[in-house]
């Protein structure tokens, strides 16, 4: 059964009890489970264009039991589309604590360039080993 998702910031001395000084709670919204992205194929994770789709994210986050090498695409179908990818390793969870991203920046300076959002998350496994991912959104 899913839920809510709450992160907290605790802090401590090791003199003292850890002291919760921020706290959010994010409504879980949507999961999804891709099993069998085998044979070093792609697939779409993830479209804010998509129909039946959430336009928009405050949390997401992302486990598979294989690695799988991740793209995020910002700015889709723009002159200027960026493509960032990243490899997850197995078991691991990446979180995102939102869609906000950057596209056409210089190669000096990521946080030159425009703020926009993430489009679409696709994923890529990696050793023909069929990979199961989890995908849950927050918002």
């Amino acid at each position: 059964m899913s839920t809510d998702l709450v992160i907290e910031t605790r802090i401590t001395d090791g003199s003292r009890a850890p002291e919760t000084v921020a706290s959010r709670t994010f409504t879980y919204t949507e999961q999804r489970v891709y099993g069998s992205i085998l044979n070093n194929a792609a697939a779409v994770l993830w479209d804010a264009a998509a129909s039946g789709s959430l336009a928009a994210f405050d949390v997401l986050t992302l486990v598979s039991d294989q690695p799988v090498e991740l793209e995020l695409t910002i700015k889709e179908g723009d002159a200027a589309e960026e493509l960032v990818s990243l490899t997850l390793a197995k078991n691991t969870a990446l979180v995102l604590g939102g869609n906000a991203a950057r596209y056409n920046h210089s190669a000096s300076d990521a946080f030159a360039g425009t703020l926009d959002v993430i489009d679409k998350i696709r994923a890529k496994e990696l050793n023909s080993v069929a990979a199961t991912i989890t995908l849950t959104l927050y918002t």
